[in-house]
């Protein structure tokens, strides 16, 4: 119980540095947000629809594995726990980084 709800936390935190990420690339908050939302959840949705291709997505799906730090009986189809929330912790790092990088240069 004591890792879903500190995994919480750092999982929405994460989460936060993501929607960071895309406010940085879009320049645009109502752009971000309507991206954020559709890869969060929408496109989620959409894999589950593909059978196997759709589980091989759903597994490495960067939003999707750092959920798994809320589930109280990790499934086998997923990635553990804490690996889900590391790989999205190192997806949104790479991004930031491509973030920052692509705004320092437009913006300098």
């Amino acid at each position: 119980m004591l890792r879903v709800v500190v995994g919480g936390g750092c999982y929405l935190g994460v989460l936060g540095v993501f929607a960071l990420v895309m406010g940085l690339v879009m320049r645009a908050s109502a752009g971000a947000i309507t991206a954020c939302i559709c890869l969060t959840f929408i496109l989620p949705l959409t894999f589950r629809a593909l059978s196997d291709l759709g589980v091989l997505l759903i597994k490495w799906w960067p939003t999707e594995a750092g959920q798994r730090i809320l589930d109280l009986v990790p499934a086998t189809r997923y990635l553990a726990p804490l690996p889900g929330l590391g790989w999205f912790a190192v997806c949104t790092l790479v991004a930031l980084i491509g973030a920052i990088s692509r705004v320092s240069r437009r913006d300098a």
